[in-house]
């Protein structure tokens, strides 16, 4: 009976071994195979977020191969892809650029890009400078040295001195002068901009929300900014350490005064600030993609960051080791004559600038020689990109990159001379890209695009 008893023993202990082991091999399977479908679902997501993502991106290039600018400007496509996913692409107009939203869809993953969009670039721009005065010639004298062709009119380019210094050294140009009978300077693409300009009115006179008084609004008052809302504030505005990104339909917010973006402001996305009087930015604040219009002045001052658009009839200053980040529009625009003796674009910064900025008027009368309205590049401003001024301009620092000018006026108190160049620095060669974001009127009507982000959402 002992051995019976023992035997028992031994079996019970074995079933009892054998179950544990089972039960172990259970949990490592079932852990096993909770960790392959955790993989498995995620590796799922991740590949329909990436075809979504080319989806995206392909709806924005169909776009732009089927639609041409000088025909349906703001048409909308929406297509069927090969793998079972969708496309849906809308055009609106986005200050002088046209700004496309292209959802790439695969079952329940949408990705969303975004794109601004304007005309191919004016061949203009493969020179280093252009001058519209046909019949005057181009003087440049002191130390001057021009990298890059010359279009000019019949008057060409000539050595000439200011006040007793000598005349440029042998050489200054090395590149061709065009001759050109007649100098058509490129000229902005004004329909994209007045469907933006009518579009923003109407979301002016119609806010969803009003605040009396002026308003401050910083890092904890994001979701003030983030309904989509359109805005108005009784007097002036100031963002003081605001973190804001948003992209949907535009965010729009008007003050009947000023507006201010200080203490390292972060702005980024579909956000437009419209004000009466003056738009500030400072204190290292960042404002990229938004639209700033003010029709005072706009001042980008003291370590700020921009790389979206800025438009003003009056004054565009940029200051103070401001940073202009490639691409970025600075456009002083000009609606009448009345106008076309003040304002302008005054680029004071010692630091890099990277951009493209744009000095016009609606109806190309040439100023006085005493007008005040110029595209002027300080002595300690190296910038790089495009000018392009349907007034005078006046460059005393460093362009990488080329200028398109009515005609340049060099200031030396008492004395103001037309047409000339002193101690300039222009080299077309050292810029090897074209603007990333052309705005200009091309005659073929061909399509040029930068998508600036991608927003990704379940």
């Amino acid at each position: 009976m002992n051995r019976t008893s023992n035997l028992s023993n031994q079996r019970g202990s074995v079933l009892a071994t054998v179950l544990l082991v089972l039960v172990i091999l259970l949990s490592i399977f079932l852990s096993a195979m909770t960790y392959a479908l955790a993989r498995y679902g995620h590796h799922a997501g991740e590949r329909s977020r990436l075809v979504a993502s080319h989806l995206s991106e392909a709806g924005v290039h169909r776009w732009i191969n089927q639609t041409q600018l000088g025909g349906k400007r703001f048409a909308s496509g929406r297509w069927q892809a090969p793998n079972g996913g969708s496309i849906l692409v809308e055009a609106f107009a986005w200050g002088p650029y046209l700004m496309l939203k292209s959802d790439g869809i695969l079952g329940s993953t949408i990705v969303t890009s975004y794109a601004l969009v304007g005309s191919v670039p004016s061949k203009l721009f493969t020179a280093a400078l252009t001058i519209g005065d046909e019949t005057t010639p181009l003087v440049v004298a002191g130390h001057s040295h021009i990298i890059g062709d010359v279009n000019t009119g019949s008057g060409s380019i000539m050595p000439g001195r200011i006040r007793g210094e000598g005349a440029p050294e042998e050489g200054f140009l090395e590149g061709l002068n065009n001759l050109l009978p007649v100098v058509e300077l490129p000229q902005l693409d004004t329909a994209i901009l007045s469907t933006y300009m009518r579009n923003m009115e109407m979301r002016k006179r119609s806010p969803l929300r009003r605040c009396a008084g002026s308003l401050v609004l910083g890092n904890r008052d994001d979701d003030f900014l983030n309904h989509g809302d359109c805005v108005q504030v009784e007097n002036s505005l100031t963002m003081d350490g605001a973190a804001v990104t948003h992209f949907g339909n535009p965010q729009s917010l008007f003050a009947g005064g000023s507006i201010d973006i200080c203490a390292d402001s972060r702005l980024s996305g579909l956000i437009e600030l419209v004000a009466q009087g003056t738009i500030r930015i400072s204190d290292s604040a960042i404002v990229d993609a938004c639209v700033l219009w003010a029709n005072d002045s706009i001042i980008i001052e003291n370590d700020a960051h921009f790389s979206g658009i800025a438009i003003t009839p009056g004054t565009l200053v940029v200051r103070d080791l401001a940073v202009l980040a490639y691409p970025s529009l600075l456009l002083a625009d000009s609606p009448t004559d009345a106008m076309a003796q003040t304002g302008g674009i005054r680029l004071r910064s010692s630091g890099r600038l990277e951009s493209m900025c744009i000095l016009r008027h609606d109806h190309r009368v040439r100023s006085s020689s005493n007008s005040t309205r110029l595209l002027y590049v300080d002595t300690a401003t190296t910038f790089i990109g495009f000018l392009l001024s349907e007034d005078q301009t006046d460059i005393r620092g460093r362009l990488y990159g080329s200028a398109a000018t009515e005609l340049f006026q060099y200031i030396y108190p008492p004395s103001t001379y037309v047409n000339w160049l002193r101690d300039v620095y222009v080299n077309r060669r050292a810029l090897n890209h074209t603007p990333a974001l052309p705005v200009l009127t091309a005659p073929d009507g061909r399509c040029a695009y930068r998508i600036i982000r991608r927003d990704r959402a379940l």
